[in-house]
């Protein structure tokens, strides 16, 4: 199986508030890092990177939208999520003068970076261009119409086009 580069295509309207060196904005990043965090915390380093790629496939069906309008389309991010208030408060460092990080903080930091890297395109697509995933132990309705083009992690990952659920 070829790999894919991610490469995200600027809006015409976004275009004008990038920073000079044409990189994504802190609050792209940031947001982005908190959907991985609040989607992926428990799997590996890969089950990470393939969510990030979802979000960067998605992304690409939506020219016009901008990474994080996506990003808070995701589960993590509803308003009944038992975890959204540390999802809000999660930080890359930890408490003031403990001089000692939490894990998730460690595992925030990591989220930055792997949201830093896609959002530059500079993160390779382990899904086979997948815009859909779901825990292996559940069947939503939608995956009995389409193959899986990866499993990572306990995920099973699909790419579907404009019109199927997210």
């Amino acid at each position: 199986m070829t790999r894919r580069r991610l490469v995200p295509v600027p809006a015409p309207a976004a275009a004008s508030v990038r920073p000079a060196a044409g990189g994504p904005d802190d609050g792209t990043v940031d947001t982005f890092a908190r959907t991985l965090w609040g989607e992926a915390r428990t799997e590996t380093l890969r089950g990470i990177e393939a969510v990030a790629a979802v979000v960067m496939n998605r992304a690409a069906l939506e020219p016009g939208a901008a990474i994080s309008d996506i990003c808070r389309r995701f589960p993590c991010w509803s308003a009944d999520n038992p975890a959204r208030f540390r999802l809000s408060a999660v930080q890359p460092s930890g408490p003031a003068g403990s001089g000692r990080a939490s894990s998730d903080a460690l595992l925030f930091a990591t989220c930055l970076r792997i949201a830093r890297r896609a959002a530059a395109g500079l993160l390779d697509d382990p899904t086979g261009g997948a815009t859909l995933y779901h825990d292996g132990g559940v069947l939503p309705d939608w995956a009995a119409r389409l193959a899986p083009t990866a499993e990572i992690g306990d995920r099973l990952f699909y790419a579907a086009g404009p019109g199927v659920p997210s």
